[in-house]
């Protein structure tokens, strides 16, 4: 079934859909196949705008560059691959990725967020209102909280996001998301 999958998605010329069907494929190969077509996966998710899909492509191939024994060609590659995961908050990829850095004898990525990754999801609801214009009160209001906790959620998100005013965090929450 997945070489149908990716006879299918040739047949379509997908880079994406290539992608991701080639991996399908170099999972379920062993040896050099397997790092073979997971080469080509890397490839094709590289400029298909499929970061988590490209980020699961290269665990796969540093995991199967390991399990080759050429733990030194892996590391790149699951270097990579945990970073692409944490941007794309792709947890459970961060956790396997560095695993398998681990069992290369590297020492696993220590996940370091900054800028709007930082907030917790509360901090970043109230500040996206915030930016949108809105008051503390309406805020509150608006979430179902006390104007306090509006207050710390701010005061937290701006103490993180290293701003002192509002047209800041506007500036910062409104930009887009490569951009804090």
């Amino acid at each position: 079934m997945a070489h149908d999958e990716l006879r299918l998605a040739r047949s379509w010329g997908a880079p994406r859909a290539i992608g991701v069907a080639v991996r399908t494929v170099g999972a379920l190969a062993d040896g050099a196949d397997s790092i073979e077509h997971l080469r080509e996966a890397v490839t094709e998710l590289a400029g298909a705008s499929a970061e988590l899909e490209h980020a699961h492509a290269l665990v796969d191939l540093g995991a199967a560059l390991r399990r080759a024994n050429s733990r030194r060609d892996a590391r790149p590659h699951l270097r990579e691959g945990v970073e692409l995961a944490c941007r794309c908050g792709a947890t459970a990829l961060v956790t396997r990725g560095n695993a398998e850095l681990a069992a290369t004898g590297a020492r696993p990525r220590s996940v370091m967020l900054t800028g709007r990754d930082e907030l917790t999801v509360s901090e970043r609801r109230v500040a996206q209102l915030a930016a949108g214009g809105l008051t503390n009160r309406d805020i509150a209001q608006n979430l179902f909280v006390t104007v306090k906790t509006v207050e710390l959620h701010l005061s937290r998100s701006y103490r993180k996001l290293d701003i002192t005013s509002r047209k800041e965090l506007e500036e910062t929450m409104l930009a887009p998301s490569g951009a804090s």
